[in-house]
């Protein structure tokens, strides 16, 4: 892409940035010869608030054209004049940030930022729509994220997920049998793919009771631009793949405009983006490989797509930690 921040995003096409392992990326250019997404292909991103107008997500925000007339709910799915997507805590249809609220804007830049505009940086599924729904990170009941999953798996493909999700309460848990629901019965039935950021506490999860572990989802977790578990990305059994999240530079990535973003300094270069660490940053990129999977086979279903990831997966550093006979490790 002829991006201007392209160069930056090591973990497309790392051709040695900050001194990382050339060739130790995403491969998103040999992707792309294949396919960058199409409109039809939908990724929800359950975050915290999106900048609608920021330049580089304008254009692929998903536009619900069954809705047309004020007032009305055009598609009857409850949630009037859902133009571009909900928000769940204001119950609107205003998924904008709240005061605090950055993390939405950067998570959904680095699948979804449009390519070749003159913008910025491009998004791995940078054709594909964007599906914004509002759910900020605390204050929050069970409930809230119900509905949010609810409403994004009648609408999208993939849905990411960088955010706290709340425990389980055993036996029955509201929010996994809402999962259950998007994995089974959305995209028509097909059903959704739904990926998580396991977390950044760099601990060995043995644990597997919050839903960002569950069974439902792929849980992703981070490397480095040396192809190697990033310092702070959680590992362990409960873990699917990773992707890449920081180690000597982290992920560039959209940044809300003005001054209360990450990246405070407006006047360099590139204010409207920033430089963030994090699984947050890793989910979406396995949503948005999913994304341009389904882009391709749409009558494929979301177990086929989930398979296909893992499948295709690099064995990295496989001479310090062995993929055994099961063909993984708990580290990676």
């Amino acid at each position: 892409p002829a991006d201007p921040g392209f160069p930056d995003q090591w973990y497309f096409r790392n051709t040695g940035q900050a001194g990382g392992f050339e060739g130790h990326d995403l491969s998103a250019c040999a992707a792309w010869d294949i396919t960058q997404g199409t409109s039809t292909a939908i990724i929800a991103v359950i975050d915290d608030g999106f900048q609608l107008d920021h330049p580089d997500l304008a254009a692929n925000i998903h536009s619900n054209s069954l809705e047309g007339i004020p007032g009305i709910d055009g598609d009857g799915n409850g949630y009037t004049n859902d133009f571009r997507g909900w928000d769940f805590a204001g119950d609107d249809n205003n998924p904008s940030p709240g005061a605090g609220d950055n993390h939405g804007t950067a998570v959904a830049g680095v699948a979804l930022a449009a390519a070749d505009n003159g913008a910025g940086i491009a998004g791995l599924a940078n054709r594909c729509g964007l599906l914004p729904v509002r759910i900020p990170v605390s204050g929050m009941y069970d409930s809230d994220w119900v509905e949010a999953i609810d409403y994004a798996a009648s609408a999208a493909d993939v849905i990411s997920v960088s955010t706290y999700i709340t425990p389980m309460d055993w036996p029955w848990d509201p929010v996994q049998e809402a999962l259950s629901r998007a994995l089974v019965m959305g995209r028509g039935g097909k059903g959704c793919v739904i990926v998580t950021a396991l977390g950044d506490d760099g601990v060995f999860r043995r644990y597997t009771s919050d839903l960002a572990a569950s069974p439902q989802v792929i849980p992703v977790s981070g490397t480095s631009n040396f192809d190697r578990r990033s310092r702070a990305a959680d590992y362990g059994p409960s873990m699917d793949l990773v992707c890449p999240s920081s180690g000597g530079v982290g992920i560039y990535t959209t940044d809300r405009a003005g001054s209360r973003g990450y990246n405070t300094n407006r006047t360099v270069a590139g204010g409207d983006y920033a430089y963030l660490e994090g699984t947050s940053l890793s989910a979406p990129m396995a949503a948005a490989a999913a994304a341009l999977v389904i882009a391709e086979h749409p009558s494929w279903t979301g177990l086929e797509v989930r398979r296909i990831l893992e499948a295709s997966c690099d064995r990295i550093d496989a001479a310090a930690c062995s993929y055994g006979v099961s063909d993984r490790n708990d580290r990676y």
